[in-house]
């Protein structure tokens, strides 16, 4: 009994163990799938704040928070992975770890394109109003120019010959006036494109507003020569050069060329990256569908084991009760049954019935007990015996006493007899 006892704290023990093993393991692994799902979707809106990042604090903030978020899905895959037996899916989290790298770098080299690009726009605008007040002031100067001319006209005598005026009025004035009022126009075409130029979405719009920018550049230059100012050309070509710097390779276009080039890379290595964290989830949903199923066999197995064990123990108790049955038999025959013959004996003797000596059966202490009842039979022997002849000796004395006794009457009563005769006498 013991050691079906021992047995069967032993089997609880182990199922005990078994199922929390079980259980423990795998709740453990659906929670971590279920972790990466949840991880997946952050990291995808972390990667969508990173590409939209504006400046270097965001980018820092973004990326190191990404990086955090890749991390707790890398450590969680791997360890569904190595609890299914390091098997890996399609999707890889060192790919996720490249991706954001990329990004990281793209992000920079967008960001820098933005920033170079908002300081050139910066001073071409400078450039822009300083020039447009210079051609204000040329064109200030060609009206006064030709109100001069005009009043001079008026001011002719009759006798005065006004076809000189006339055509320098014509010729001269108004034609300058309306060149700088072209000039005046590209210069406001200028800046119009040149304030589109940092919204462009396309590099086919880009190449549009890049020929629209040469052709009023070009418009501008010419019309340069019909500035009334010698200071005011040189200071006009001077600007007119620096607004140049917009279509020459490394200039406002190239700069927002590359931000474009950046922010589809960046459109490209996003899309990526939800398709490597989509292929991730979908791997850790059938991580989390097979950890349920194995879950679920690994109880039924160690259900099959209780069962199994269970037998064993029955089987252990049936043996049990077979040894102990067989123990208690040959207790019975060796012990039991030679005790009820020696307390028999005992009884038989107790009662005056001697019979034969009792046969000893063995060494141990039954026939040691055997043998002390067969002196006891002895002794009992004997003392009957004796007790017959000291009967025996006890009645002749007592037939000797009685004899004595009544010829000690029969004189008295003689004498007695004898005393009343006298008296009488």
């Amino acid at each position: 009994m013991a050691v079906v006892g021992l047995a069967s704290l032993g089997v609880n023990r182990f199922l005990a163990d078994t199922q929390q093993r079980v259980l423990s393991e795998s709740i453990a692994i659906i929670e971590r799938t279920e972790r990466v799902a949840q991880e997946s979707e952050l990291a995808s809106s972390l990667a969508g704040r990173l590409q939209a990042a504006e400046n270097a604090a965001v980018l820092v903030e973004s990326s190191a928070a990404l990086a955090e978020r890749v991390e707790r899905i890398k450590a969680d895959v791997d360890a569904m992975r190595l609890f299914l037996g390091g098997t890996a899916g399609p999707a890889s989290t060192a790919a996720v770890e490249s991706l954001v790298a990329a990004m990281n770098r793209t992000v920079e080299r967008r960001i820098a394109a933005v920033t170079a690009m908002r300081e050139k726009h910066g001073r071409l605008a400078d450039s822009g109003s300083l020039l447009a007040a210079l051609i204000s002031t040329e064109a200030d100067l060609a009206r006064l120019r030709i109100t001069a001319g005009i009043w001079e006209l008026y001011g002719l005598p009759q006798s005065g010959d006004p076809r000189h005026g006339l055509d320098r009025l014509a010729d001269v004035n108004f034609f300058a006036y309306e060149r700088l009022a072209e000039m005046a126009e590209a210069i406001a075409t200028l800046d119009r494109v040149l304030g589109r130029i940092p919204t462009a979405k396309t590099a086919a719009e880009l190449a549009t507003l890049g020929a629209d920018y040469e052709v009023a550049l070009s418009l501008a230059q010419d019309r340069v020569g019909f500035m009334l100012s010698r200071a005011s050309r040189e200071r006009a070509h001077a600007q007119l050069s620096a607004l140049a710097q917009v279509v020459v390779p490394g200039g406002l276009i190239a700069e927002r060329l590359a931000g474009l080039a950046a922010e589809a890379e960046l459109d490209g290595l996003g899309q990526q990256m939800g398709r490597e964290l989509g292929l991730l989830t979908l791997e850790v949903l059938r991580g989390r569908s097979e950890t349920r199923a194995r879950m679920s066999a690994g109880v039924a197995e160690a259900a099959w084991q209780a069962t199994l064990l269970l037998l064993g123990l029955a089987g252990v108790l049936l043996l049990a009760l077979l040894v102990a049955f067989l123990v208690w038999a040959r207790a019975r025959k060796h012990v039991l049954l030679r005790l009820e013959e020696v307390a028999g004996r005992m009884v038989d003797v107790a009662g005056g019935v001697l019979g034969d000596p009792m046969p000893i059966s063995g060494k141990d202490e039954i026939g040691r007990l055997e043998t002390a009842l067969n002196i006891l039979r002895e002794r009992t022997i004997e003392a009957t015996q004796l007790r017959d002849r000291l009967e025996a000796a006890v009645i002749d004395r007592t037939a000797d006493v009685v004899a004595e006794m009544q010829s000690a009457n029969a004189a008295r009563a003689d004498a007695e007899e004898q005393s009343r005769a006298k008296t009488h006498f």
